[in-house]
């Protein structure tokens, strides 16, 4: 069950990388196909339907409202750059939403078993050259649209553009057989877009701040900095989504 894996972290990933996490999850997508889809879990956090979606983004938005008098940067963002651009998106991704599965779960024949937390910054490349990828703790069903989504937007990833266009390509082609996925892609985009927007922000979060802390010790840790470098990336999903938005189609 356990191994020592040896690798090195792959800091710039190639087409070669990339066609090797592509193969990844056409094993996971084969093996959903194959199994009882109700004897495997959900994946953490997963997003089965347009309302999920939402109601993730608002929990953790709610969260972040509560401490906005503590941090007037905070504050100044959310009230004036993410709420303005949040009604905007989620009125126009659930009108472009799917109807099976706006409210309802997407069908487990159209889920695919996810690592959900899916990555080059999650793998060891070999001497070899060959990937081995870590980490399942939230292992599960998902939408692949989710899957594909997190891949691009998760703030450890380092992708071209001529990286992110084969993976959404090569995504396409897998799950063609799901005629809705393209249109619910098109709809989530710059939502998980906002959603990563709100959790690089879980540094102003008091619990989130102990546990740092408690991991990299006093000394190693400025809370101050964090935050500041945590509101830049928050900051730069925001320019992101409103300019996927403004094109006519968000993919």
């Amino acid at each position: 069950l356990y191994k020592w894996i040896n690798g090195d972290k792959v800091a710039q990933p190639t087409f070669d990388d990339l066609d090797q996490a592509i193969d990844f999850v056409k094993q996971l997508y084969s093996l959903s196909q194959k199994i009882d889809g109700n004897n495997v879990d959900r994946a953490s956090e997963a997003c089965l339907s347009a309302n999920e979606l939402v109601s993730q983004i608002e929990n953790r938005l709610l969260r972040l409202r509560r401490r906005r008098r503590h941090f007037q940067e905070l504050s100044t963002f959310l009230e004036y750059a993410f709420e303005p651009l949040w009604h905007e998106v989620k009125n126009k991704s659930i009108s472009l939403w799917p109807l099976e599965c706006r409210g309802n779960s997407l069908p487990k024949e159209k889920q695919t078993l996810s690592p959900s937390d899916f990555g080059f910054h999650n793998c060891l490349k070999g001497n070899d050259g060959s990937l081995t990828f870590l980490d399942f703790d939230y292992f599960g069903r998902d939408d692949p649209v989710k899957l594909t989504a997190d891949f691009i937007w998760h703030p450890a990833m380092n992708l071209s553009a001529e990286l992110k266009e084969k993976w959404q390509k090569a995504m396409l082609v897998l799950f063609s057989n799901d005629n809705q996925y393209r249109s619910r892609l098109n709809a989530a985009m710059p939502l998980y877009g906002l959603r990563w927007a709100m959790i690089v922000l879980n540094e102003f979060l008091p619990d989130f701040a102990k546990r740092r802390r408690e991991a990299f010790g006093v000394e190693n840790y400025n809370l101050e900095k964090s935050q500041k470098i945590q509101l830049k990336k928050a900051k730069h999903y925001c320019r992101n989504v409103e300019a996927m938005v403004s094109q006519v189609t968000f993919v």
